[in-house]
């Protein structure tokens, strides 16, 4: 199909092509353009993201483009972390370069109050800026658990009121990273370079009493993991990306490119992992790739943004991928709209829903995607204009959560069907709805 065709139907159904030609995935944006964004942190519905001289920013609803301002102007924010805080609270911190203006390493804001400094005991002989804080459930109020703070490793754990070195690093030693996951108290990857030109990851059981090094070959980024022992490890080093499957002993080479890799988040509900960066061929432009093979191959998603990378990635509590750049603001999309592998995503669903199909204007295939409450017999079908059945997608019993289907534009014979509209169904239990959709051949 020519792209005046598909231009001209396009603005007959819909009014409007924004996004079509371009987009291969949905992206929302949410906003906070030309703020110089350097992070974005997520807790529950709270999103908050740090700038480089424009101060701190955050939402509670996940898809507002309504961004409430927190305070310290023209601070060079590094990193900001949204948590649970208190009984009932939540706080967001936030880690500095310190200046004339604001003096200290680690600022908190609780329930959205006015930032004040809690960086007590964290030594500025040692200490350049904060890269990361990331923690545990912590009772007190502005209960940051860990500070990567380049020469080192700080801990604030619980009732401390100060901030101790957990690990320091020599004279050319850098800390740049650290990550927790509170599904697995005690554990605690960080990374960064120990030595000249040398690497440094380490893991502890013990809340980093000890640690046991288990370095991959290269200065590590970022890191994110999963298993009460960290099994799965997915490492970001200078200019290569590692896997290891076996909590650290052995490491794979996943990814070696022409992108700028600086992030890396594995999913393992959807058993997907992304990498975010930027182009180095292409005046730097915002790169986001996916595997569903842990990294044995991967696919980019377009994002039609020209911007100077992503700065920051994150899942939100919702499931969906939040991920920042620099002047372009804020985005998220949805993961199951990047998997492509039939059947059931687990997830808390509280009722039936049949989703939008994604591509709409499609030519060879398109996603369905289905939300089931409960253990249910289900029959998804297609039809043309006429009402007459085309196929059907799903016809059984399905287990409860998302459910993701793809239909290759052909009838139940295998013969592509035309151009046209036509209609999908989702019958299960007492819910019946329908949905249009078109292909274009």
């Amino acid at each position: 199909m020519s792209v005046l065709k598909y231009l001209i139907i396009c603005l007959i159904l819909t009014g409007s092509c924004a996004g079509f030609l371009n987009a291969q995935v949905p992206v929302e944006k949410l906003g906070l353009q030309n703020v110089n964004i350097t992070s974005i942190g997520l807790y529950g519905n709270i999103i908050a993201v740090g700038t480089h001289g424009k101060g701190v920013y955050y939402q509670d609803s996940l898809i507002s483009t309504h961004w409430i301002h927190l305070g310290l102007d023209s601070a060079e924010v590094h990193t900001v972390y949204p948590h649970k805080s208190g009984p009932l609270g939540w706080a967001i911190g936030a880690g500095l370069k310190p200046d004339n203006s604001y003096s200290h390493f680690v600022y908190c804001s609780f329930v959205g109050g006015l930032f004040e400094p809690k960086d007590a005991g964290i030594n500025d002989s040692v200490a350049v800026l904060i890269n990361q804080l990331d923690g545990f459930p912590d009772p007190s109020i502005c209960g940051e658990t860990y500070a990567a703070a380049g020469g080192a490793l700080y801990r604030r754990y619980f009732a401390d009121t100060v901030w101790t070195p957990i690990y320091t690093a020599t004279v050319e030693g850098y800390i740049q990273t650290v990550k927790v996951h509170e599904e697995f108290p005690g554990l605690v990857l960080a990374g960064g370079a120990e030595g000249f030109a040398g690497t440094l990851l380490m893991k502890s059981f013990d809340y980093g009493d000890t640690w046991e090094w288990i370095s991959p070959p290269g200065f590590v980024r970022d890191v994110d993991f999963w298993g009460d022992s960290a099994q799965t490890i997915f490492a970001v080093t200078y200019p290569v990306v590692y896997r290891s499957l076996d909590g650290g002993s052995t490491w794979t080479e996943v990814y070696s490119g022409l992108f700028n890799i600086n992030k890396v988040l594995y999913d393992p509900v959807l058993s997907m992992v992304f990498l975010a960066g930027q182009d180095l061929s292409v005046s730097g432009d915002p790169v986001l790739l996916t595997s569903d093979d842990l990294g044995d191959s991967w696919r980019p998603i377009h994002l039609s943004v020209t911007d100077n990378g992503i700065v920051d990635l994150k899942k939100g509590a919702d499931g969906w991928i939040y991920f920042a750049m620099t002047d372009s603001g804020v985005f998220r999309l949805n993961p199951v709209y990047v998997g492509w592998k039939d059947g059931p995503v687990t997830a808390v669903i509280e009722d039936y829903q049949l989703y939008q199909n994604y591509p709409n204007l499609f030519n060879s295939e398109t996603m369905i995607i289905i939300d089931i409450p409960e253990v249910v017999n289900v029959t998804l079908d297609i039809y043309n204009i006429l009402g007459q059945k085309i196929c059907t997608l799903v016809q059984g019993k399905l287990a409860a959560g998302s459910h993701y289907f793809r239909w290759d534009g052909k009838n139940k014979s295998g013969q592509g069907v035309p151009s046209g509209i036509y209609l999908y169904q989702l019958k299960a239990d007492r819910y019946g709805i329908i949905k249009k959709m078109i292909t274009i051949r």
